[in-house]
């Protein structure tokens, strides 16, 4: 199985990179796209413009809305979340995380059809991500979902805090090495994660540039067994 998450910066010039994520997206042929940072307009989005210029491969497109936002200087937009998956949904619910900046967080929470449990999200750009971290997963409880997306929140800080979810989940940097933000500073460089429920696997981990200020994010995983002590 093969998810991908990316940080498409939508109100930064997406059109001028819009035909290399389209192509890149082609290419991996993924099961599950997580998208952040997708604009709203005009009674449609990004996301279902990507998924309209790959001739439409995924047949379940969900989107929320995160919030209506005024910046300095420009026009408000509309920012959300979106999901592209092969299967149908389930349950989807947008669970709204207490504000700790200006932005208003959410987590979309997605129970597929084939089982799967996915929560995209993207999380405070401070020191207080970790704390929304932290309520998501209280949220979940045993619901074990993929939580994957813009994490928003240092390496260390991640795995400082990793008692958090103890044997629930895999952290994706427990198991490679990557950079997620090329031109950031260097302990800024890796903002972009995934816990995965302990019987699922990594496999691979990819990063694939030159798609956003955030590089694409490609998670292959299988299912596998869970360790002695969490049976037990």
């Amino acid at each position: 199985m093969k998810i991908i998450s990316l940080n498409i910066a939508g109100c930064k010039g997406l059109n001028q990179r819009l035909a290399k994520i389209v192509d890149f997206l082609n290419q991996e042929d993924a099961d599950i796209v997580c998208l952040q940072e997708v604009i709203f307009s005009d009674g449609t989005n990004q996301a279902e413009e990507i998924n309209d210029r790959l001739d439409n491969p995924y047949q379940n497109l969900i989107v929320e809305i995160a919030e209506v936002f005024t910046p300095r200087s420009g026009a408000p937009y509309t920012e959300g979340l979106a999901i592209l998956a092969r299967v149908d949904e389930v349950n989807v619910e947008k669970a709204v995380l207490q504000p700790t900046d200006k932005h208003t967080r959410i987590a979309l929470n997605v129970d597929l059809s084939d089982g799967m449990k996915i929560s995209n999200i993207h999380l405070a750009n401070n020191d207080e991500s970790f704390r929304q971290l932290s309520e998501l997963l209280e949220k979940l409880g045993d619901n074990e979902h993929f939580i994957v997306g813009d994490f928003n929140m240092r390496k260390r800080v991640l795995l400082k805090n990793s008692q958090t979810w103890n044997d629930r989940y895999r952290v994706s940097v427990d198991f490679a090495n990557y950079i997620s933000c090329p031109d950031a500073p260097d302990d800024l460089m890796v903002l972009d994660y995934m816990l995965l429920p302990y019987n699922y696997c990594f496999t691979n981990i990819r990063t694939v540039a030159g798609l956003s200020d955030h590089n694409a994010i490609i998670f292959e995983i299988k299912k596998c067994k869970a360790p002695a002590s969490r049976n037990q």
